[in-house]
């Protein structure tokens, strides 16, 4: 039986990719599920915003996060306005070397 565990938290870092927040956490597994948290740094124009970073299985063995959504509000003098980001992650690969990595960018197959 899976359990999730549900953890607040707060980070001291002072940037785009840290903030306050929630986290879910498998508790059979003890890998983080889902985080949803307010960055302590804001886009520029940004009054208010919260990301959300979905994880899961990558690839085999690799645990990683495969989804981010983003969500901002915010004001330029008397103009507001939304913004929103999505990515996925997909297609990873793990390579035996930096150098077999490189040379798969340098030749396109990835």
């Amino acid at each position: 039986m899976k359990t999730l565990l549900v953890v607040n938290f707060t980070s001291a870092m002072q940037d785009t990719q840290h903030g306050n927040g929630r986290m879910w956490i498998d508790s059979t597994t003890a890998r983080v599920k889902e985080l949803i948290y307010t960055p302590n740094v804001l886009p520029s124009h940004a009054t208010s915003g919260s990301v959300t970073e979905i994880s899961s299985s990558a690839a085999p063995g690799i645990w990683y996060v495969t989804r981010i959504d983003e969500s901002y509000r915010g004001h330029e003098a008397i103009i507001s306005g939304t913004g929103t980001f999505s990515g996925t992650f997909d297609r990873i690969r793990r390579f035996s070397s930096p150098a077999q990595g490189q040379a798969a960018l340098d030749d396109g197959t990835i």
